[in-house]
């Protein structure tokens, strides 16, 4: 994941490289600073969105923690609702309450099983 953005954005300066040609000028307009300040924002949540998802990997078993960040489903779908003011179908209602069911499983059954994992995996290391 860290290592595909990068890529990406050096893979679209290549591609605009390649497409330049002297005779033409197609450079983009060049962005003011309120525009870049605009990709600050949601940047600095992609690092702390990390760093804490890091952090609560620590303390939680791998595959619950995998399956917590498929919460980025349910945020997207909120803030396409709330902010692009995008109208889904009912198939999609039915598919979002699916997915935060799943997660809720899966978020409670790692807090009542904490226990009995925990006594599990001392017992293979002993």
């Amino acid at each position: 994941m860290f290592i595909a953005k990068p890529l990406c954005f050096i893979l679209f300066w290549l591609i605009r490289l390649a497409r330049r040609s002297p005779e033409t000028d197609n450079s983009l307009p060049k962005a003011r600073l309120r525009d870049k300040l605009l990709f600050l924002v949601p940047g600095m949540c992609e690092v702390a969105f990390t760093t804490m998802g890091f952090i609560g990997l620590t303390m939680t078993a791998a595959g619950v923690y995998q399956m917590m960040t498929s919460m980025i489903v349910f945020w997207t779908f909120l803030f396409s609702a709330i902010y692009l003011r995008r109208k889904f179908l009912w198939l999609h209602y039915v598919a979002i309450a699916l997915v935060i069911s799943g997660l809720a499983l899966v978020g409670l059954g790692s807090i009542f099983w904490a226990n009995v994992f925990y006594h599990f995996h001392r017992s293979l290391h002993t």
